[in-house]
């Protein structure tokens, strides 16, 4: 009777534990709520957020014993939220752990606060779904070290991403969807391969003269100095930044 008093309380502890880390992550995260009552909410759950530094976010079947151990090796907090697992924590020298193939961890530098957590959380998220979308699963990287996809996908979550990317493809993107062709689809393999029509040919799995053809079709679409190097890459940004907004989502 002692041992199952005994088990029963540490089991109502852990409950109580994991209503209240949720409890947390909806206040944080949700969005619902103004930074100053997330403040104090997250206070009388025994969590500092003026002293986080770092937001950690672990994308993947081992996310909740990483985020768990980073919380524990630095004296954090941990929790989840959308299906992903999170970790506040109060240092900005955050050493990479082992992780495994299917779980990608995200860390973004926080200056502390509800609205500051709230924020590095979103950018650690996007840091994940980039990941995803670079097939690049498995990596442990900081927010910074994802370089120049970061800047972009920050400015895709502003909205000039997407214009970025109707300003270029515009004219391609409507003819696709009027007609049911894949342009869009022949130039992305024309530039990767190099612009080698045997390469491209294998990678679209067509004929020589259907290349032609949809090559032709281009170049009156957007005019003949697509193929110029300064054209070329900024079509290839633009298409970079489509098949990364199709694969992480609008928002």
């Amino acid at each position: 009777m002692a041992l199952a008093t005994a088990i029963a309380g540490e089991r109502s502890v852990v409950e109580a534990e994991r209503r209240g880390r949720t409890e947390l992550a909806t206040t944080l995260f949700g969005g619902e709520e103004a930074p100053e009552e997330a403040e104090r909410r997250t206070g009388r759950l025994g969590v500092s957020l003026g002293r986080v530094r770092t937001v950690l976010v672990a994308d993947g079947p081992r996310g909740d014993q990483v985020a768990a151990d980073a919380a524990a090796a630095y004296q954090g907090w941990s929790m989840r939220h959308a299906g992903r697992a999170v970790a506040l924590l109060p240092t900005d020298e955050l050493v990479p752990a082992a992780t495994s193939a299917d779980t990608s961890v995200v860390h973004a530098e926080c200056a502390g606060g509800a609205a500051a957590v709230a924020d590095a959380y979103r950018r650690a998220v996007r840091g994940c779904g980039l990941l995803a979308a670079l097939d690049r699963r498995g990596a442990w990287v900081g927010e910074a070290e994802l370089g120049v996809y970061a800047a972009l996908l920050a400015q895709a979550a502003a909205g000039s991403g997407s214009a970025f990317v109707r300003w270029q493809l515009a004219p391609r993107l409507d003819h696709d969807e009027r007609r049911g062709t894949e342009l869009v689809t022949t130039l992305r393999a024309y530039l990767r391969e190099g612009r080698r029509h045997r390469a491209a040919c294998t990678a679209l799995g067509v004929h020589a003269n259907t290349l032609y053809q949809r090559l032709e079709r281009i170049t009156g679409l957007l005019g003949d100095d697509w193929r110029t190097p300064d054209r070329a890459f900024e079509l290839e940004l633009a298409l970079r930044l489509l098949a990364l907004r199709d694969r992480i989502g609008e928002g």
